[in-house]
């Protein structure tokens, strides 16, 4: 790696990995990523309802818990507009529909309604 020639701007540095960045870094997108990092511990910190002897200073484990939280909050959120569609006259649900296998999904839906297209509301 040390061989090899980099085509590279002034301020990247001269030795690998760096030499390698064609430019600056992506400052916003480390910034970002961080801060959805520390956004989903505070989540398994007070969402979760695993409790854990010792937790509070494991951050995988907090990570962890946090995406169980989300999970279970997505899963709710499903079973009830699921249930809501199922009982709407004139709708067609695309994908699973069984309440029963909703960890099986993810949390997005598409259906048409009889009588009404996209473009007709896009319109109104």
């Amino acid at each position: 790696m040390e061989q090899l020639k980099a085509y590279k701007v002034r301020p990247a540095s001269s030795l690998p990995p760096g030499k390698f960045e064609t430019g600056t870094q992506n400052h916003e997108g480390m910034a970002g990523v961080l801060g959805v990092l520390e956004y989903f511990e505070w989540i398994g910190e007070n969402y979760s309802s695993q409790v854990v002897a010792g937790g509070s200073s494991n951050r995988k484990l907090r990570l962890k818990q946090a995406l169980g939280a989300i999970k279970a909050y997505e899963t709710r959120l499903s079973r009830a507009l699921l249930e809501v569609l199922e009982e709407t006259p004139g709708v067609k649900i695309y994908g699973l529909r069984d309440l029963d296998r909703l960890d099986e999904r993810v949390p997005t839906f598409a259906f048409n309604l009889k009588g009404h297209s996209p473009r007709q509301v896009a319109e109104e």
